[in-house]
């Protein structure tokens, strides 16, 4: 089976049409779709936590690539837990350092004077061996030796002004990386008036 899972925000024309309709297409024509246990649920607004199944306990629910065709997702086990633990792998992402994973968060939380911290666990992997590979955690750039550790990037679209695109490194103190197990990254970020004003 393959799950689909995604969160869409209604406009405000679309919040007060008088029905609905969710439909599934896309599909080859000769082909039977089969599509069981569908649901479609208003999700609670939590600004506490501003990312939906970060620890991949619902598979890669709400989780997706960034560059569709050049770029795949999927569930990697153990994760950071231990053996009964899953993490998310991106992989086969061509040349390009950006081709990632990706979650839409949601807008409404980004008030202006708002700070908040981001924490994750990375690994890298040589894909041909499996082995754990290491990176410099001194290049905070995306290098042409491709020797940086993996950042993280806050994106918001048509926001006054122009686009946001903030990129972060981990900003803990004295961080090794080490190739064979996860390693933490921490850093944060204020919204500003122009994160605010974003329309996703």
């Amino acid at each position: 089976w393959y799950e689909i899972a995604g969160v869409y925000t209604l406009n405000e024309d679309q919040a007060n049409a008088e029905f609905a309709k969710v439909y599934f297409d896309g599909a080859v024509a000769n082909l039977d779709v089969i599509v069981d246990d569908v649901e479609v649920k208003k999700i609670p607004q939590t600004c506490q936590e501003l990312t939906l199944n970060p620890s991949f306990e619902e598979s890669t629910a709400f989780w997706s690539f960034i560059d569709r065709g050049y770029s795949k997702v999927s569930l990697y086990s153990p994760g950071a837990g231990g053996e009964s633990d899953f993490a998310l792998r991106s992989y086969d992402r061509g040349s390009s350092e950006w081709r990632g994973i990706r979650q839409q968060l949601d807008n409404r939380c980004f008030v202006v004077g708002a700070e908040y911290k981001i924490s994750a666990k990375f690994r890298l992997l040589n894909p041909s061996t499996g082995e754990g590979e290491t990176c410099d955690t001194n290049v905070q750039y995306n290098s042409g030796e491709r020797t940086q550790c993996p950042s993280v990037v806050v994106y918001g679209w048509q926001c006054e002004g122009d686009d946001v695109y903030w990129r972060f490194w981990n900003q803990i103190p004295g961080f090794d990386w080490d190739k064979d197990s996860f390693n933490d990254f921490e850093n944060s970020f204020m919204v500003t008036d122009q994160l605010a004003s974003c329309k996703s």
